[in-house]
């Protein structure tokens, strides 16, 4: 079989794989219009782009392609994070040379994220369609290449979706911004559900803020998200360990240290 066939069948298969795990998770959908617009004429000198959910899908809405990033945070500190990411896309425009609607494969990544006055981003790990097929057929030189020239450009979706954390963190810390619409009360009964019902099955809420779109079960997230007060959508979060320096000259060491009022869930890594 052809090296190209192989690639798309590769990317064929593991986008209908991704597009079946997403189903079951909470989104964050944007548009590219409000992506490209929704920090006009606001201000600030920095930003926390820390998400908002612990996994969850964020999808990236244009007019010829549908772009999906399902993550998972790893690790997550005050002025940083770590996730793992399954990408995916969806061609919805009119070419005739592109399958529509078919999910594919786009790429497979640890991403860590750092923030604060600049936002830095790294990929820790890499790989896609071309990357596996290339190794397969012991095209390690070609791989490598490969990698050199795309993980940058392939992995440009990690931008949007800091671009959205940071804008829903913005609007909690400036909740007098929010423009919002809670979906989930739009053209429904108000008639209550019977007790057993209401245990069957918690609906997501949607929640439209400032043309983003946020569908979750989470309901301590979807409640912070509807506040009119100033809310943090991390409760709790690891400070590093760093030196606290004072005017008088003297520098002291400050222990690493949780800070919040959440519960953090701990977390156990296997290295192969």
């Amino acid at each position: 079989m052809k090296t190209t066939k192989q690639i798309y069948l590769l990317m064929e298969k593991k986008g209908r794989e991704l597009a079946a795990l997403a189903e079951g998770l909470d989104k964050i959908i944007v548009t590219e219009e409000t992506l490209r617009t929704m920090f006009d004429g606001k201000e600030t000198d920095s930003v926390n782009a820390s998400p908002i959910l612990e996994k969850g899908v964020s999808v990236q809405a244009g007019d010829k392609i549908k772009d999906y990033l399902i993550f998972e945070v790893m690790d997550r500190e005050e002025d940083s994070f770590k996730i793992h990411c399954e990408s995916y896309q969806e061609y919805c425009g009119k070419e005739k040379t592109l399958p529509a609607a078919t999910p594919l494969w786009a790429y497979t990544a640890d991403i860590s994220v750092s923030f604060g006055e600049e936002i830095s981003i790294s990929a820790e790990s890499f790989d896609n369609a071309f990357v596996s097929v290339y190794r397969k057929q012991k095209l390690f030189e070609k791989a490598d290449q490969y990698m050199r020239e795309n993980v940058e450009p392939g992995t440009q979706n990690i931008i949007g979706f800091i671009r959205v954390m940071a804008f829903i963190n913005y609007l909690s810390e400036h909740p007098e911004l929010k423009e919002m619409e809670n979906k989930a009360d739009v053209g429904k009964s108000r008639k209550k559900p019977s007790a057993d019902k209401q245990s069957a099955r918690k609906s997501p809420r949607v929640i439209s803020l400032n043309g983003i779109r946020v569908i979750s079960s989470n309901e301590k997230v979807t409640r912070k998200l509807r506040s009119k007060t100033r809310q943090r959508l991390t409760e709790a979060w690891c400070v590093r360990g760093h030196c606290r320096h004072y005017k008088t000259g003297k520098t002291v060491y400050i222990k690493p240290y949780m800070k919040g009022n959440g519960k953090t869930i701990p977390k156990e890594y296997k290295l192969s």
